[in-house]
């Protein structure tokens, strides 16, 4: 369930389906977990520093957390970190789940089943430094750089909440990757989805696909002013193995911080065929020629030929 590729089918003209893949490679398993996840050192750093920051003295807090670094003591800040460590607040909702599996989305990292839902403590859908999301690795699906489009994304909707006030809107977010974050500054597509209410699924198209050209992407849940007051609402799934690749944060970027779950957000995607990298668009009509039309155009090649023997 790890890692699994379905492709879908598309009505566009320079875009085709081909049988997918499911890849159970180990090796390529532990690269990914190598490449995605932060060393053991650094996961307990950054707890070391939310410890930091929810502390009165948080400047002292950090001289001495630097400090510690060049002294190569990670150990000592074990027990400061487990004493007042603040990590990101992000509060699990439970309801009763609808017993299906999500049968949308073509590259993704859950089983398909929502245990909760992530939604911050509510009321916070409209603040941009809270946000969450999957960052995708393309070789995970045996894909290449250029060799797919990203057409929209799919999120689990399995969990009712409508006794609480759902569903919700929430503004969902792609990013290209820099240097392992989402590059947060210059979305490449934008849409808003709805859950909570428990329908299954919420599934969106977006206007234009978006060739995938970088070996990751990231598919991001962030709030919006626009949903001022509205809650954040991400199924996750608690059922399986956390490959590494859900992050979230309520203070921002620098704050990014891996979950121990996998968020329930799918991409949606159709193949590029090799030779034609560029997107599709629409052709260059041709004009069509009536019997008259004709009749003209030889009547003026007769007239310049019979011009020409006189002259």
């Amino acid at each position: 369930w790890a890692f699994v590729a379905r492709r879908r089918h598309a009505d566009v003209a320079t875009l085709h389906q081909v049988p997918g893949t499911q890849s159970t490679d180990a090796h390529r398993q532990a690269r990914r977990e190598r490449l995605t996840r932060p060393p053991a050192a650094l996961r307990l750093l950054d707890v070391a520093h939310y410890a930091c920051a929810s502390l009165p003295c948080r400047r002292t807090c950090q001289g001495v957390l630097n400090v510690a670094l060049n002294m190569n003591v990670l150990v000592c800040l074990l027990g400061i970190a487990v004493a007042t460590a603040e990590v990101p607040e992000f509060e699990l909702r439970q309801a009763g789940v609808s017993g299906q599996l999500l049968d949308c989305g073509d590259l993704y990292y859950d089983d398909g089943t929502a245990e909760t839902a992530i939604f911050f403590g509510g009321g916070q859908a409209g603040s941009t430094d809270h946000f969450l999301g999957v960052r995708f690795e393309l070789e995970d699906f045996d894909l290449q750089p250029g060799a797919v489009a990203l057409i929209g994304f799919c999120v689990s909707n399995q969990l009712d909440f409508s006794g609480q006030g759902g569903p919700w809107p929430n503004e969902v977010f792609v990013y290209r990757d820099i240097d392992g974050q989402p590059d947060i500054d210059h979305p490449e597509r934008q849409g808003t989805m709805w859950t909570g209410d428990g329908t299954g699924k919420f599934e969106l198209d977006f206007a234009e696909p978006w060739l995938i050209d970088q070996p990751f992407f990231w598919i991001m849940v962030r709030g919006d002013p626009m949903h001022a007051g509205e809650d954040f609402n991400v199924e996750t799934d608690l059922s399986s193995k956390p490959t590494g690749n859900s992050w979230l944060t309520d203070r921002g970027l620098n704050w990014m911080y891996q979950t121990g779950q996998n968020l329930m957000i799918r991409a949606n995607v159709v193949d590029v065929p090799q030779g034609q990298p560029d997107m599709p668009v629409d052709p260059v009509p041709v004009p069509t020629l009536k019997p008259m039309g004709l009749a003209l155009i030889v009547l003026a090649v007769l007239f310049a030929g019979r011009h020409r023997l006189s002259a």
